[in-house]
């Protein structure tokens, strides 16, 4: 035991100095190399489908889309296909449940790019056949990190779906390899299925 204290003594004496250099540089790491911080996006406030619509397709990482008090008719799908960032997700939401209805038809959001957050939509299917509507959302491909949550999903099939896809970019001839969304969150949302529902079998995009 006393040989293994005095080892120990001198193993800090010589290493002293190498401890204190990679303490410096180790905080000069922090100084100088700081971390990303969250990109800053814009508030949009909506009041129209066609708003919503054009919003979606020009949306940008760190963008929060809020829905004002209504009710949305949806005259097609809307697509949430454009990328945001872990540290600067775009948001599509209403100030809270209740607030807005939106009026689906088969599949009310498509979502296939990373990084979107849903929160606080009442998501209705509104078919002339109860077999049309399919999902409120249909998840699939990159949708990396996506949250939905706090929405109420009634009168559809099966209200969320998820799938992987093919990936576009591998070259012709290639074994084509499939892109499955990960790390998505679905959190105290409220499902509300009819009694006329019927299992969805497919989707259409």
């Amino acid at each position: 035991m006393a040989q293994q204290k005095a080892g120990t003594s001198v193993f800090f004496k010589r290493s002293r100095w190498l401890s204190v250099q990679a303490i410096l540089l180790l905080a000069f790491g922090f100084v100088f190399s700081p971390m990303e911080p969250a990109a800053a996006g814009t508030v949009k406030h909506i009041a129209t489908f066609e708003e919503l619509a054009q919003s979606v397709r020009r949306a940008q990482p760190g963008d929060v889309l809020t829905l004002a008090p209504g009710t949305y008719e949806f005259r097609h799908k809307i697509k949430l296909d454009r990328p945001g960032k872990k540290n600067a997700p775009i948001i599509l939401r209403a100030a809270k449940l209740g607030d807005v209805r939106i009026k689906g038809g088969g599949v009310a959001f498509n979502v296939s790019a990373p990084y979107w957050i849903v929160e606080n939509l009442d998501v209705e299917g509104v078919c002339s056949k109860d077999q049309w509507c399919e999902h409120a959302f249909h998840i699939f491909g990159n949708a990396q990190g996506v949250i939905i949550r706090g929405n109420r999903l009634h009168e559809y099939n099966a209200m969320i779906k998820m799938n992987g896809t093919n990936d576009r970019s591998v070259k012709k001839g290639q074994r084509p390899q499939r892109i499955y969304p990960n790390d998505v969150l679905i959190e105290n949302n409220i499902f509300l299925t009819p009694p006329s529902a019927t299992p969805a079998t497919r989707s259409r995009r």
